[in-house]
């Protein structure tokens, strides 16, 4: 499997990823701490029109001067990350890990993984010292994102907290 930068063109095949999944958990973060409830979530293919949203989303994006990588098996789309590239919480060493996502068949094989190490450099040479990740609460999702080093966010950016108040705000140092 091979990271690889792409140019804005290519956001588009972020349609040739498969989100389904059986979630068997879910988190909420109280106080600080991470809680697992059990709760089992069929979660759906995207439909045209979210993957429309999500093209325009990243598109702004890398208007903004983000980063789009892709994780490719031969030439087969693994897994897509956008990085953004403006500071969040008025933090100008805090970039957002805006977009992740891993197709269904490539989970758990090293693709996010690889993806992650990947933003991280590049991050890195951008002089951002954390990612701010607004994660899907879902366990696959948490866990993926603890087992890199991420960890509940102690005070949440008010404005990506306001969009997505049910995610949990994590921060992963560099």
């Amino acid at each position: 499997m091979i990271v690889k930068t792409l140019d804005k063109s290519q956001v588009i095949l972020l349609r040739d990823i498969d989100r389904t999944e059986t979630v068997k958990a879910m988190y909420s973060c109280i106080g600080g701490e991470l809680v697992r409830e059990r709760r089992v979530v069929e979660v759906p293919p995207w439909t045209p029109e979210q993957c429309d949203r999500h093209i325009a989303w990243q598109n702004m994006e890398m208007d903004k001067g983000g980063a789009l990588l892709g994780a490719f098996e031969a030439d087969e789309l693994a897994g897509i990350l956008v990085l953004g590239n403006r500071p969040v919480g008025g933090d100008p060493k805090t970039a957002q890990l805006v977009f992740l996502h891993v197709t269904a068949k490539h989970r758990r094989k090293g693709a996010g993984t690889m993806l992650v190490r990947e933003a991280r450099k590049l991050a890195k040479m951008r002089g951002k010292k954390r990612f701010y990740i607004s994660a899907t609460p879902s366990e696959s999702a948490v866990c993926f994102y603890t087992s890199q080093g991420a960890h509940p966010a102690e005070k949440p950016d008010p404005g990506l907290y306001a969009k997505e108040p049910e995610d949990i705000h994590m921060v992963l140092e560099l």
